[in-house]
């Protein structure tokens, strides 16, 4: 078990992050009295980088432990969830799919994400815990913006 300051300082950072996720949601969903729908579909986009960026991250913590486990077979599933991320980001030009549709893929991408962590049972429990909330919380955000988009 991780130190008590550990564990706080990772719930308050892991569920801060959630909150770019948290509000975009709620922008798509804001009447056009309260938010204009330009800047609504602005945050749609932004929570798709953000989403990415998120995806990447935990590519990262991945690819850091194979690493440190010395297991290379799981290097190349390491760099997944970055790679479906980055798809996700494709000019709507290149890659005619809807602004909600590639949320849809960015919540599976997480949804996958967070079973193969929960399975792998690499992680320390605490860690494992936390990745599932946060994973299940973005998760559902997406959902929300996929639905209002």
């Amino acid at each position: 078990m991780a130190p008590s300051s550990h564990l706080k300082m990772s719930y308050g950072l892991g569920f801060a992050g959630v909150l770019p996720f948290a509000a975009a949601s709620l922008a798509v969903w804001a009447p056009a009295n309260w938010l204009d729908p330009a800047i609504g579909a602005s945050l749609t986009q932004w929570q798709l980088g953000y989403g990415a960026v998120i995806l990447s991250f935990m590519a990262g913590a991945r690819w850091g432990l194979a690493i440190h486990t010395g297991i290379t077979a799981r290097l190349i599933p390491a760099v997944i969830p970055a790679l479906l991320g980055w798809v996700c980001l494709v000019p709507a030009a290149l890659l005619d799919v809807s602004v909600g549709a590639r949320l849809l893929g960015l919540a599976i991408a997480f949804g996958g994400l967070a079973l193969t962590e929960w399975r792998s049972g690499e992680w320390a429990p605490w860690y494992t815990s936390l990745r599932i909330k946060l994973s299940l919380s973005v998760i559902l955000c997406l959902l929300i913006s996929a639905a209002g988009s």
